[in-house]
């Protein structure tokens, strides 16, 4: 990352903080590395945040804010529920470091976090009875994708490393895998546990289907 050479600003600490946290994840973020990027003394960055902690909210707003979901809906809530989670699953893999500072109450209260909030509610409310439920429904599909992501985001492995795992184990340690286990593997079932694009679409699915199915019986 080049020197900082004008006026050091909160966008330019954000913008140096949210680099090198894709490049080392949040345990490798401190303010000392974000000052030295910049090419200033550490003790400046603290002219415009209060702590790495403050700091990594506006991260998560700033991110949140360029992964913005459509300013309309579609009119069709299941396809805007997997456009919501497509895009929140493209943020995690050009973010990774978000899934777990979301995970911080702090970080996910934000002015953006809250108007992606109210945009899934409202996606939902065809087949909620309450703003609480839409709510709940919302904070369901997020804590769906954020599952599958940190499954399958990881340090850029190999792309057969999943399935080679899966044999690795029945090659050299069969005696405490348990036969539906084995069955599932010599079936060729595994394939859709490690296809990422097909767990999120599946998963999605159920859950829509599964919101209808609810919403249908109580009406």
């Amino acid at each position: 990352m080049a020197a900082h050479t004008g006026k050091l600003s909160q966008e330019a600490i954000v913008a140096a903080a949210i680099e090198l946290a894709d490049a080392d994840g949040l345990d490798g973020l401190s303010m000392r590395k974000i000052a030295d990027s910049l090419g200033v003394g550490a003790m400046s960055l603290y002219r415009h945040v209060a702590d790495k902690d403050q700091l990594v909210g506006i991260m998560v707003e700033e991110v949140i804010g360029n992964f913005a979901y459509p300013p309309t809906l579609s009119g069709d809530w299941r396809a805007d529920a997997h456009l919501a989670a497509d895009i929140d699953w493209r943020m995690y893999q050009q973010h990774p470091w978000i899934m777990y500072a979301l995970t911080n109450p702090r970080h996910n209260m934000g002015p953006e976090s809250l108007r992606s909030l109210a945009w899934l509610m409202e996606v939902f409310a065809p087949v909620a009875a309450t703003d609480a439920e839409a709510a709940q429904m919302a904070y369901i599909l997020w804590n769906y994708v954020l599952g599958v992501s940190v499954n399958f985001i990881t340090d850029n492995p190999e792309p057969d490393e999943p399935e080679a795992i899966w044999h690795e184990l029945l090659a050299h340690e069969p005696s405490r895998v348990p036969e539906p286990i084995v069955n599932l593997v010599a079936s060729g079932g595994i394939q859709t546990l490690i296809d990422a694009d097909a767990m999120l679409r599946r998963g999605v699915d159920d859950l829509c289907h599964g919101f209808a199915t609810r919403s249908a019986a109580t009406r």
